[in-house]
C-alpha cells in the first residue's frame, strides 16, 4: 500500500467503526451459573493460593487460565464490570495483534501497521466457531480468548528475539510470557508446543543464527506443557467421561470437523477481501525484508499441510479424552492458528505463482 494514500485515516475509522456492534453486546451480557460458581468458591477461600492448587489437584491444569477464571468480576459484587468484561478483552486483542503486527516489521508505516492489527482482530471475533462463550461467558473467554491474547504476545516477542537488533529483555520477556501462555487450556499448549517444534527444525535445516534460542524455547515449551498435562486435576477430569480413548471415533469426527471448519473459514468473504489487502500490501515489501524474501523458510506443501493441522490439533484431543466435541471453545483456537497459517500461505504461493510468472485471474482461482 502506497505510503500516501490519501484513504488510510478514513479506512481506519471504518475498521474502528465495525467493532462498535461487538462492544453494543457486552452491555446486555450477564453471568451463568458457572461464573456464580466460582465466584463463590474465590470469596469463601481466605487463601488465594491455596484456591489456585487445589483448583490444580482436583480440576485441571490450567494455572493461568484459573487465575481470571476465579478472580472475576462476579467475586467482586460486580454486575457492571462483568458487562464491561468483554470490552476490554477486545481492546486488548487489538493491542496484543497491533504488538505481534508491529514486530514483524512487514508494514513499513504505522498507518499499515495499524489497519493489518484491525483486520486481523476483526477477522478473527467474526468468525470465531462460537463467539458468546468465546467473547461474552466469563468463564470461557478467561481460558480460551485471553489465551488468544497471551499468544499474539509471544508471538511479537519472539518475532523481536529473533531480530539482529534485539536485546535481552525480549528473550527474557519471551521466556515468561511463554510459561503464561501455555497455562490456559490444553489445546493452545499443544498447538504453540507442536509450531515450535517445527519452528525450531527449520531453523536447524537452515542453519539460522538464532536457531539456539527458538530450539530452547521449544526445550521450555515441553516443560511447561508437562505442569498442565501432568497435572492431577486433569486426570481426575477425565475420569468422568465413559466414552473417552476411542480411536475411532476420535479419527473419524476429527477429519469430518477438519472438512467443516476448514471449508467455512476458507469461503469467508472477509478472510478472501483481507487475503486481496494482505498480497497488495505487502509485494513491494518482499525485497526489503529478510523473512519475506526466504518465503519464512518454509516448504510451499508443509505450509498448505499446516492449515488442516491446526484444525486437528484443537478437536483430536476433546474427542479422544471426552469422546465428544461438547463445545467449538477449542475450535476458537483452531481459528485463530488457521489465520495465520492462511496468511503464511499467501506469502509463500504467491512468491511460487509469481516466478512462474502466471497470469493473474489464474493466481485469483488457485488461491480462492
Amino acid at each position: 500500500m502506497s505510503q500516501n494514500t490519501p484513504y488510510k485515516p478514513f479506512f481506519i475509522i471504518l475498521l474502528l467503526l465495525a467493532f462498535l456492534p461487538y462492544l453494543y453486546l457486552a452491555f446486555f451480557n450477564y453471568p451463568i451459573a458457572e461464573d456464580f460458581g466460582f465466584a463463590f468458591q474465590f470469596q469463601e477461600n481466605n487463601s488465594f493460593f491455596v484456591l489456585l492448587k487445589n483448583a490444580y489437584l482436583t480440576m485441571n491444569g490450567r494455572y493461568s487460565a484459573n487465575i481470571f477464571m476465579f478472580a472475576n468480576p462476579i467475586a467482586f459484587n460486580s454486575f457492571f464490570w462483568y458487562k464491561l468484561y468483554p470490552i476490554f478483552l477486545l481492546i486488548f486483542l487489538l493491542l496484543s495483534s497491533f504488538f505481534f503486527v508491529t514486530s514483524l516489521n512487514v508494514f513499513p508505516s504505522v498507518e499499515n501497521k495499524l489497519i493489518a492489527s484491525l483486520v486481523f482482530s476483526l477477522l478473527y471475533i467474526h468468525n470465531l466457531p462460537i463467539i458468546s462463550e468465546g467473547l461474552y461467558w466469563q468463564t470461557g473467554s478467561s481460558i480460551y480468548f485471553i489465551g488468544i491474547i497471551f499468544t499474539n504476545i509471544i508471538l511479537g516477542l519472539i518475532a523481536k528475539s529473533l531480530q539482529k537488533s534485539s536485546n535481552r529483555l525480549y528473550s527474557f520477556l519471551s521466556f515468561f510470557t511463554l510459561f503464561l501462555s501455555l497455562g490456559f487450556n490444553e489445546v493452545l499448549t499443544l498447538s504453540i508446543t507442536f509450531f515450535l517444534g517445527l519452528v525450531s527444525i527449520c531453523f536447524f535445516i537452515y542453519d539460522l543464527s538464532r536457531k539456539k534460542y527458538v530450539f530452547t524455547l521449544f526445550l521450555f515449551a515441553l516443560l511447561f506443557a508437562s505442569i498442565m498435562v501432568f497435572a492431577p486435576g486433569n486426570h481426575f477430569r477425565q475420569s468422568m467421561y465413559d466414552d473417552a480413548n476411542n480411536i475411532v471415533t476420535t479419527a473419524g469426527m476429527s477429519i469430518l470437523q477438519v472438512g467443516r471448519f476448514g471449508f467455512f473459514w476458507m469461503i469467508s468473504v472477509p478472510l478472501i477481501c483481507s487475503s486481496f489487502f494482505f498480497l497488495w500490501a505487502i509485494k513491494n515489501q518482499k525485497d526489503n525484508n529478510h523473512w519475506l524474501k526466504n518465503n519464512l523458510y518454509i516448504n510451499k506443501w508443509l505450509a498448505l499441510l499446516l492449515l488442516p493441522i491446526a484444525i486437528l490439533l484443537c478437536v483430536v484431543p476433546p474427542y479422544w479424552f471426552t469422546g465428544i466435541l461438547g463445545q467449538h471453545r477449542t475450535l476458537n483456537v483452531a481459528y485463530f492458528f488457521f489465520l495465520l497459517i492462511w496468511f503464511l500461505n499467501l506469502i509463500v504461493w504467491f512468491e511460487c505463482l509469481k516466478k512462474i510468472k502466471l497470469n493473474k485471474s489464474l493466481i485469483v482461482v488457485i488461491f480462492f
